[in-house]
């Protein structure tokens, strides 16, 4: 079962248009598709406090979410979606659509349709109840129950048919219902199958807006749920909008990974219209991360779509199901084969002496007086590294030689049959050398510089080959070369540049060890510019955030600035604002009255508001959060205290009678 139109090429999965609001998403045409991929969040507040949701949803849009989604867990909290759909569009943001996310109560989701422009239904739970049971279903026990879901869904469908509104049937693998799970059991195949119920209860009522989704907080189960789920659709003639997401990601850089993984994977196939990085973070802090991975998407199928038809035909392999592919063994080196019995080979650049590659310690090893090649000076002592874990051998190094000189040095380097006559390996098993040769050195070079039988094992000679007429003829040589020598030649080419290569190829003899890979030399040509449409909006200019009046103070002088917070520069004509202090004669210490003076701070600042401190007190960011000398109606006639020392913490006041007189607080 095909999953994505290419496994070879990124080409984006063509779907029905659906349009939630203003927003359409999915939809066929094009290279990239007609729609971008679209953004949307979720609201992290009471849905019944109106007031926070809204302001939540505007933080959200302002940042590029295109779509906010509400919980609405009961009909009060559905009800309150009126007044939040007012209040936003009388906010100026009418165009962003909002979503319920209902759970267990279809009376929540009748009232919810009323007032968003989409309603989110979990196909565990919409109707039925998680008990846990294990029961046997019978064929006619699981019609009855369909019917019964056929019953309880089918009002909301007719009803968002009527008003225009869109549907998510969203599968989570979390609460999959007891119906499902005793057929098919905790599985990527349940959830594909609990959705596709909900989604032919729509196809009966000819109701076509409808986005799916099949959320897990594994990302390999999701992957496999979404792949899975598109080609069940296809089979039945079904392409509707997915919507991808992995729940419950986390936060930092755990959440943000997880959500590359699940998330990107599919983009990579093609796979997604709209997407939600799930965050244990403020909501706004997911939009970022999905906007970049929706540009990366954008960029793949604008490269890899310039005219490479989709693919055709029943795929080779079954993309459910973990087999090797079948190969012919080879031996890379004494003890290190390769093949379909054998776990792949890891290997890794150069960078360790190579005697500590063959087991034996650089300072064991016998050099021989003039051990490099003439015209080329013994390469510095290295020190010895520690013994590596015997059962974590190095299996293979891959040296970069660019021209004669590297290569005679590695020879020079290399451990020799007569080095290693007085230290034979413990074992046959020999790491593989890789030389990655350049283009421009020709056989009659390597020849020269690796006499026969200078050498105790043989090598993997890795060199690109491209279509080229020089590079056909250079692969004769090569390959001539290798086998007389025992070397395996590892070919880097490309699928382009294989057909013109495969004549010379076929008249290679059976014996001869060869390997493949990718030639990467060549970078990816830049893909052409996007549309307008599926361009990352500009960033927003820096907020300067003031502290709230109900923050609590600062235990810093005012203005030192705190750190995460950005402020706008201020033009340089612009003279700083005076900092407001409040300050009495030393003669004598006014009556404290806290009216008085809060509203003398009010008067000399516009931005400095009485906060609360750990004390209960009130105070002001322009002064230090100190108890006030004295709190009397009656005129205070001892000194003024000293001045409160700038990072002074607030302290509870001592009584009168154990001061002496005179004397301020500690």
């Amino acid at each position: 079962m095909r999953y994505c139109p290419s496994r070879y090429h990124t080409l984006r999965r063509e779907t029905v248009e659906v349009q939630v609001g203003s927003v359409s998403i999915g939809g066929p045409g094009g290279i990239v598709g007609k729609n971008p991929v679209r953004i949307q969040s979720m609201t992290t507040t009471d849905t019944q406090d109106v007031a926070a949701t809204v302001r939540q949803s505007i933080a959200l849009a302002e940042v590029g979410c295109e779509i906010v989604r509400v919980t609405a867990p009961n009909v009060t909290a559905a009800r309150a979606l009126r007044d939040i759909r007012q209040q936003l569009t009388a906010a100026g943001f009418g165009h962003i659509p909002l979503v319920a996310d209902i759970h267990f109560l279809p009376s929540a989701a009748m009232e919810a349709v009323e007032h968003v422009e989409k309603v989110r239904v979990n196909p565990g739970n919409y109707a039925d109840k998680k008990k846990f049971a294990v029961t046997e279903y019978s064929d006619a026990d699981y019609e009855r129950e369909l019917q019964r879901i056929y019953d309880a869904f089918t009002p909301l469908v007719l009803r968002a048919k009527a008003l225009g509104r869109a549907l998510r049937i969203g599968t989570n693998h979390g609460s999959l219902s007891d119906r499902i799970m005793n057929r098919y059991g905790d599985t990527p195949l349940g959830m594909v199958e609990s959705a596709l119920e909900f989604l032919r209860i729509c196809e009966s009522h000819n109701f076509r807006a409808i986005v799916l989704s099949m959320k897990a907080s594994n990302p390999k189960v999701m992957i496999q749920a979404y792949r899975l789920l598109v080609a069940r659709m296809d089979q039945e003639d079904m392409h509707y909008p997915l919507h991808l997401g992995v729940t419950e990601a986390g936060d930092g850089e755990d959440g943000r990974i997880k959500s590359a993984i699940g998330i990107g994977s599919l983009l990579y196939d093609g796979l997604g219209d709209t997407i939600r990085v799930s965050l244990t973070e403020d909501s706004v802090y997911e939009i970022p991360v999905a906007q970049k991975l929706a540009a990366k998407a954008h960029a793949l199928w604008q490269q890899d779509g310039a005219g490479v038809p989709p693919a055709s035909g029943t795929d080779s392999i079954d993309p459910y199901r973990y087999t090797r592919r079948e190969i012919l063994p080879v031996e890379l080196s004494p003890g290190l084969p390769v093949g379909p019995d054998h776990p792949p080979r890891v290997f890794s650049g150069a960078g360790v002496p190579p005697a500590t590659w063959h087991g034996l310690p650089a300072h064991e090893v016998a050099r021989a007086s003039s051990p490099c090649a003439a015209g080329v000076p013994p390469a510095p002592e290295r020190p010895a590294l520690p013994p590596r874990d015997s059962d974590t051998p190095v299996e293979g190094r891959i040296h970069p030689i660019s021209d004669a000189d590297a290569l005679r040095v590695f020879v020079a380097q290399a451990p020799r049959p007569q080095r290693d006559a007085g230290n034979p390996p413990a074992s046959s098993f020999r790491p593989a050398d890789v030389l990655a040769l350049s283009p421009a050195l020709s056989v009659a070079t390597l020849e020269s510089a690796i006499p026969a039988g200078a050498l105790t094992s043989a090598l993997i000679l890795l060199r690109p080959f491209t279509g080229s007429a020089a590079d056909i003829g250079e692969l004769t040589v090569f390959a001539t070369f290798a086998r007389a020598r025992n070397h395996a030649l590892a070919i880097a080419t490309t699928a382009e540049a294989l057909p013109a290569l495969a004549p010379v190829l076929r008249t290679l003899p059976a014996g001869q060890r060869l390997i493949f890979t990718l030639d990467t030399r060549a970078p990816a040509s830049p893909p052409p510019p996007l549309p307008s449409r599926f361009r990352k909006p500009p960033p927003l200019p820096a907020i300067a955030l003031l502290p709230r009046p109900s923050a609590r103070s600062p235990l810093h002088p005012w203005p030192a600035r705190r750190s995460g917070f950005a402020t706008p520069p201020k033009p340089p004509s612009a003279p700083p604002p005076e900092i407001p202090r409040i300050s009495f004669p030393a003669s004598s210490t006014p009556p404290f009255s806290p009216a008085r003076f809060f509203a003398t701070a009010s008067a000399t600042s516009s931005v400095s508001r009485p906060t609360p401190t750990r004390c209960g007190r009130t105070n002001s960011p322009t002064t230090s959060c100190k108890a006030p000398a004295r709190v009397s109606r009656k005129p205070n006639t001892s000194p003024a205290p000293p001045a409160a020392a700038p990072f002074s913490t607030c302290k509870p006041p001592r009584s009168a009678s154990a001061r002496k007189p005179g004397t301020s607080r500690a």
